[in-house]
C-alpha cells in the first residue's frame, strides 16, 4: 500500500491554456506546482472525509484542516520521470521525489527529450528555443532529486530509504 490515490495534469488541465502558452517562452518561468498544490487540496479532502467518518462513529466534531498546521507529518513522495514538472513542480510543494531514469533500451525517451545534440524524434514539435528553456528547466531541478532509480524494482527500496530517511 503505497498510493494513497493517484492524480493526473490531465484530469486537473482545466482553464490551464496560459501555462501552456508559458512553457513557450524562454523569458517566462512557469508556474509548476499548481497540479501538485491540487493534489494536496485532494488529500485534505480524502482526509477530511476519513476525519467526518470516524467523527461520526465516536460522536465527536470535525476540525476544518488548514495547510500546513493541521495536515499530518506522512511522507508525499513523488515519482516521475520528467526532471523540470516531476522534480521541480512537486518539491516546491513540499514532495520527496523519486526521478525514474530509465535506460534508452527500455524505450524510454525522457533523458533523450531535452538534448539538443541528439536529433530530435519525427514526432517532436519542440522548437530549438523550447528545448532550450527545458534544458535550464531540468538543470535548476537537479538538485531537487531525492533518489534517482533506473528500474522501477527499484521503487519499492528508494521508497523504504526516503521513509527511513537514510539519504
Amino acid at each position: 500500500p503505497y498510493f494513497d490515490f493517484c492524480m493526473s495534469w490531465e484530469d486537473e488541465q482545466g482553464g490551464r491554456q496560459q501555462f501552456f502558452r508559458e512553457l513557450n517562452s524562454v523569458e517566462s518561468t512557469p508556474e509548476l506546482t499548481w497540479i501538485y498544490d491540487a493534489a494536496r487540496h485532494k488529500y485534505a479532502i480524502l482526509k477530511h472525509a476519513q476525519a467526518g467518518i470516524d467523527s461520526a462513529k465516536n460522536d465527536e466534531e470535525i476540525k476544518p484542516l488548514v495547510w500546513p498546521a493541521s495536515y499530518d507529518d506522512l511522507v508525499w513522495i513523488h515519482v516521475g520521470d520528467d526532471l523540470a514538472f516531476d522534480v521541480g513542480g512537486s518539491s516546491a510543494c513540499g514532495a520527496k521525489t523519486i526521478l525514474v531514469e530509465l535506460p534508452k533500451s527500455l524505450g524510454q525517451t525522457a533523458p533523450f527529450r531535452f538534448d539538443t545534440s541528439i536529433k530530435q524524434p519525427a514526432w517532436s514539435t519542440t522548437t530549438k528555443q523550447e528545448l532550450e528553456a527545458r534544458i535550464k528547466m531540468n538543470e535548476a531541478a537537479k538538485e531537487l532529486v531525492t533518489v534517482e532509480i533506473n528500474s522501477m524494482e527499484r521503487l519499492p527500496i528508494a521508497i523504504n530509504q526516503i521513509l527511513r530517511d537514510e539519504l
